[in-house]
């Protein structure tokens, strides 16, 4: 369904101006991971990004407009930490058909739009999460919406090393 890559290159920010792309870069830099995900080892981190990109295809959200994705709960606080703590590592993700994994409002955005939406979910983890919490409780907290993971994974595959307009 998707491939992982190690980008060698940081990732670019979809921001234009250089300002807003340090604002943007160092939020997800000061973002403290809990020490369970700091040390996850990169095959288990890898299997794991994979799992989720497996269970966003399988929920077929394809088919969801924006509202829908925003009512759509179910993504955990650790597996947005999770992804987050991908975006940190500059990894990104190979999608074969993106039109087939996105749903067709997010290939209407804009550069901007993309890394606007992006900061608002990077901004609700460095509120939301703690990094003192439990990996157990991090399991049960499910502030994020599928609205959210869509950003993120769009973002992951635009960035992906080898993709083309």
């Amino acid at each position: 369904m998707c491939v992982i890559a190690k980008n060698q290159k940081a990732f670019s920010s979809p921001l234009s101006n250089k300002k807003d792309k340090n604002i943007f870069k160092s939020k997800i830099d000061e973002l403290v991971f809990p020490d369970f995900i700091e040390e996850t080892t990169e095959e288990m981190f890898e299997q794991l990004v994979v799992e989720l990109s497996n269970k966003y295809s399988n929920k077929k959200y394809k088919y969801f407009d924006r509202e829908d994705l925003y009512k759509e709960k179910g993504w955990s606080d650790l597996e947005v930490l999770c992804l987050l703590k991908f975006y940190k590592n500059k990894w990104s993700i190979k999608v074969p058909n993106e039109r087939d994994y996105f749903p067709s409002f997010i290939f209407t955005y804009s550069s901007e739009t993309l890394a606007k939406e992006i900061e608002n979910t990077v901004t609700k983890a460095y509120q939301v999460i703690k990094p003192l919490n439990l990996q157990s409780i991090l399991k049960k907290r499910e502030w994020f919406t599928a609205l959210d993971i869509t950003y993120l994974l769009h973002f992951f595959a635009l960035n992906h090393s080898d993709y083309k307009d």
